[in-house]
């Protein structure tokens, strides 16, 4: 399974009240039509509704620094320093 990078430009540029952050999957050579929606909105949606409700966070802060620390890691081999 890979990602069609070309369905997530179109659909940005056709309907750009759609804000996407992937492109259609691909599953043995063919496109998989899945329900689009606004990820951004969605994000923020759950995280309010995660405080509102008292309910744990769709995305726990742990799981947010370790992903942060992937992404420096990357930079950090790559050879790029920040100012």
């Amino acid at each position: 399974m890979y990602e069609d990078v070309t369905t997530r430009s179109q659909a940005d540029f056709v309907d750009p009240s759609r804000t996407t952050a992937y492109g259609l999957p691909v599953l043995n050579g063919k496109k998989v039509e899945v329900k689009t929606y606004d990820v951004f909105q969605e994000e923020i949606g759950s995280f309010i509704r995660a405080v509102e409700r008292d309910e744990p966070v769709p995305m726990p802060p742990e799981l947010a620094l370790r992903d942060l620390k992937a992404v420096l890691d990357v930079y950090r081999i790559a050879g790029y320093s920040p100012r």
